[in-house]
């Protein structure tokens, strides 16, 4: 990627405030953001505008973060695309996919909800999209 560039990152979450708040963050820091509202739109959307990073829900209607997830990596184009899933399950979300080998080689991080430290997610994606292991 160009540093010059900003990187793209598309918003997966069936709760307005959420999508609204990350999407202001992530745009103070110079990220291009799109959003959608399920998983069936998040799926479009990625294979339209081929987003460096995905930050996602994985609790939704239509079509739950897990199943998008599944099937944006089963796109060669999106295959490798890093995944910072976001959910309110909280410590025990990640435990439930951690285990699952659908979800490709590509990055994937976790974020309880509430997003109590914003700073975090910036940080993450930053670190996703500059290929480093995120720092715990």
């Amino acid at each position: 990627m160009n540093q010059s560039q900003a990187s793209t990152i598309l918003v997966v979450d069936d709760d307005p405030d959420h999508r609204s708040l990350i999407r202001h963050v992530l745009e103070r820091n110079r990220f291009i953001v799109h959003q959608a509202s399920d998983g069936f739109q998040g799926v479009a959307l990625a294979q339209q505008i081929e987003p460096d990073l995905i930050v996602m829900d994985l609790s939704m209607p239509v079509l739950d973060g897990q199943i998008a997830a599944e099937q944006i990596r089963r796109d060669s184009k999106l295959g490798n695309i890093p995944i910072i899933f976001i959910s309110a399950f909280g410590s025990k979300g990640m435990e439930l996919f951690a285990g699952i080998d659908s979800l490709g080689s590509g990055p994937i991080e976790y974020l309880p909800k509430p997003l109590g430290d914003l700073d975090r997610l910036v940080e993450l994606a930053n670190d996703l999209l500059n290929h480093k292991k995120p720092t715990a």
